[in-house]
C-alpha cells in the first residue's frame, strides 16, 4: 500500500498542519491519518470474499438451486455484514499505526486462509451423492466395504452406480458385478443434503441388516 494515499497531520502546533513522511506513521508517530481509502478498500475485499465463501456454500447444500431469492439476500446480507464490520474496526486500527500494521496483517491472512478452504469445506460438509455412499456405507472401516457393495478410492470398483436417475430423484442404485449379488437401492442421495443414506425397500433393508450396517 502505497504512502501516496494517506495524508497524515502531525499533532505539533508549531508545524501547523504541514505534511510528515510516512515512514513516521510506520514507526508509530502518532498522528491523524486519512484512513477512509484504505478501510474502504479493505472493507472491499471483505465483502467480496464473504460473497464467494457463503455463494459456495449455498449453491453445495442447494439453497441457491431450491430458494434462489432468498439464497441471494442471504448473500447479500452476509457480505455487507462483512464489509461494515471491516470497515469500521479498519478506521479505528488504522489510525494507530502499529496497530494498524496488524489489523492488515492479520485481516489478508484471514481472508486468504477462509478463500482457500472454503472449497474443500463446503464439499465435506455438503458431498455429493457417491463421496456419500462411500463415507457412510462403502468405503474403508464401513460396513459394506468387504462386500460386493464395497467402493474403494474410485467409484466403482465391484459395483455400478446410478445416482442421477431422473425418473426417482434421490435414489441411489447400487448393482454389484458380482450377479448373484442382489441390488441395494437407497434413498436421500441428493446433491448436497444432509440426511443419511437409507434402504428404499425390504430387501435392500435385509441386505444392510445382514452386514450390520
Amino acid at each position: 500500500m502505497s504512502a501516496a494515499s494517506y495524508t497524515v497531520r502531525t499533532h505539533d502546533k508549531s508545524d501547523g498542519d504541514d505534511q510528515v513522511d510516512f515512514r513516521r506513521w510506520a514507526r508509530g508517530t502518532d498522528a491523524d491519518i486519512d484512513v477512509l481509502g484504505p478501510a474502504a478498500l479493505w472493507a472491499g475485499c471483505a465483502g467480496l470474499i464473504t460473497w464467494f465463501s457463503a455463494w459456495l456454500f449455498a449453491h453445495k447444500s442447494r439453497f441457491l438451486n431450491d430458494h434462489p431469492t432468498g439464497a441471494y439476500l442471504v448473500l447479500a446480507a452476509a457480505a455487507l455484514a462483512a464489509a461494515v464490520l471491516v470497515y469500521v474496526i479498519a478506521q479505528w486500527a488504522l489510525r494507530r499505526p502499529r496497530a494498524g500494521w496488524w489489523f492488515m496483517g492479520a485481516t489478508m491472512a484471514v481472508l486468504l486462509v477462509g478463500a482457500a478452504s472454503t472449497p474443500a469445506t463446503a464439499a465435506y460438509l455438503y458431498p455429493e451423492p457417491a463421496d456419500r455412499y462411500h463415507r457412510e456405507l462403502g468405503g474403508p472401516g464401513r460396513c459394506l466395504n468387504l462386500s460386493p457393495y464395497a467402493t474403494k478410492d474410485a467409484f466403482p470398483v465391484s459395483s455400478w452406480m446410478n445416482d442421477r436417475d431422473p425418473a426417482q430423484p434421490g435414489r441411489m442404485v447400487i448393482q454389484p458385478l458380482d450377479k448373484s449379488a442382489p441390488v441395494l437401492i437407497l434413498d436421500h442421495a441428493v446433491r448436497g443434503g444432509t440426511h443419511r443414506l437409507t434402504p428404499a425397500d425390504e430387501q435392500s433393508a435385509a441386505i444392510l441388516r445382514a452386514h450390520n450396517c
